[in-house]
């Protein structure tokens, strides 16, 4: 038998909706598929759900993946606040319980002494884009009158252009990583490979752009969710093949001289 305590309504309609998925099929039903032999999926499930956090697995998901775990300042200070923003709207993407990602110290504090590791695909799912979004789309669900108690002076203002003072969206916009303009975030690109981060290098070292350098110097292009242009980008690779062609050339009026 097992018995589970649950602390509130709310974790009592979680585990009602909740779906476990194994690698074959979903436990729609644990205590029956325990009593068909499945015990230690049903105990991980329950371990999982009632908080037994596994710190040596991604602390979003606590699932076992091809995708690599890291653990990275950057990424503890963006899963702490776009979480608890993300809780705010009703939009978590994966949903942990972030009572147990807090040992009363703050979530980016607990991360930190527990050492947290995620998942890059986890983290992903956490970015500022996406919290833009899953604000936008709570804006619009809102009843007419009630949007104002959101609290986002930054994205949001409020006009009197109906009695009911509904709020109008303000378009996002968002610094590309490149040139520091800024531009709608519809238009701008986000980096999504390390492949990027490295022919960035690439670029910026021949060019001794020490701008560029500076900032790809503060961590990988994918945890500070770099946002770019795909014109700007294009600026610095050209720039970089017209630096490769110029001292090519240089180097082959030198060998004809000797």
């Amino acid at each position: 038998m097992v018995i589970i305590l649950f602390q509130n309504s709310t974790d009592i309609k979680e585990f009602q909706e909740h779906k476990y998925k194994t690698n074959d099929h979903v436990l729609k039903n644990p205590t029956i598929s325990a009593l068909r032999g499945e015990k230690n999926s049903l105990i991980s499930f329950f371990n999982r759900f009632l908080g037994n956090r596994d710190w040596t697995k991604c602390c979003v998901c606590q699932e076992d993946t091809t995708d690599l775990l890291k653990s990275s300042d950057e990424g503890y200070k963006m899963l702490s606040k776009n979480i608890r923003l993300f809780h705010e709207v009703i939009a978590l993407p994966i949903p942990p319980d972030i009572r147990r990602l807090n040992d009363e110290e703050g979530i980016k504090s607990t991360m930190k002494k527990k050492t947290a590791k995620y998942h890059n695909l986890c983290r992903m799912k956490f970015n500022n884009t996406k919290l833009e979004r899953a604000q936008k789309r709570h804006m619009s669900q809102m009843p007419s009158g009630s949007s104002s108690e959101f609290k986002s002076p930054k994205r949001f203002r409020c006009t009197q252009r109906s009695k009911d003072h509904q709020p109008d969206l303000v378009e996002y916009v968002h610094k590309c990583f490149i040139c520091d303009i800024e531009s709608p975030l519809f238009s701008l690109r986000e980096a999504m490979t390390m492949k990027l981060n490295q022919r960035l290098v690439d670029c910026a070292t021949p060019l001794q752009d020490k701008q560029l350098l500076a900032k790809l110097s503060n961590g990988d292009v994918i945890a500070q969710e770099m946002k770019y242009p795909p014109s700007c980008l294009a600026a610095v690779y050209n720039k970089e093949r017209a630096k490769k062609r110029q001292t090519e050339a240089e180097s082959h009026r030198i060998q004809e001289k000797i």
